[in-house]
């Protein structure tokens, strides 16, 4: 199974990872973001669907919820989520349109046993395909800027990320890898 994510050029930057190529292994902690039209439904098998870059179509059990994070269980696999939405309960499931990304700072809202769960959420695989994002920023004001409402446009593929250089030849800013995973999770 592949799993497509994005993954934020500023966290090479910030020398938290070293520049990643095919081929790689990797392991990270991916959570969904942007859901969108949750829908509570009666047990059945867990699904992640892909539709486009990270964008998935979801089916998943809600399995925990710690402070304001859910945690969820789709196809073998533990995600997170952040607890937005108040309909959301343990031991039901849900089906919902999200982003599927990874932020190192998203931490998941539990410091003090973030080993633990960093460990249960992590996915391991094989980096098949790395593209940049080379959508450009919207200038809100003179010294402001964003990306808030662009539509990210994957159109380049590199082997090897080189974070400055990707962003000073492809991007007008800091900007996002897709990153395809080809997973070997022991437990699916």
């Amino acid at each position: 199974m592949n799993l497509f994510f994005t993954f934020w050029n500023v966290l090479i930057q910030d020398e938290n990872f070293d520049e990643i190529s095919e081929g790689d292994e990797f392991t990270c902690n991916l959570s969904f973001y942007d859901l969108k039209s949750i829908l509570h439904v009666k047990r059945q098998a867990t699904k992640l669907t892909h539709i486009t870059n990270n964008h998935y179509e979801v089916l998943g059990f809600v399995y925990r919820i710690e402070h304001d994070v859910v945690f969820i269980e789709v196809d073998g696999m533990n995600f997170t989520i952040d607890n937005q939405y108040d309909e959301i309960e343990v031991n039901r499931y849900y089906k919902f349109n999200v982003l599927l990304t990874y932020d190192i700072w998203d931490n998941y809202g539990l410091e003090e046993n973030l080993n633990h769960y960093n460990n249960e959420v992590s996915i391991c695989g094989v980096i098949k395909s790395l593209k940049i994002d080379t959508s450009k920023h919207i200038q809100l004001s003179q010294k402001e800027f964003t990306r808030d409402g662009v539509e990210p446009i994957y159109d380049v593929s590199i082997k090897k990320t080189s974070c400055w250089d990707d962003e000073d030849n492809f991007a007008d800013g800091n900007f996002n890898y897709l990153v395809e995973i080809n997973l070997k999770n022991e437990k699916l």
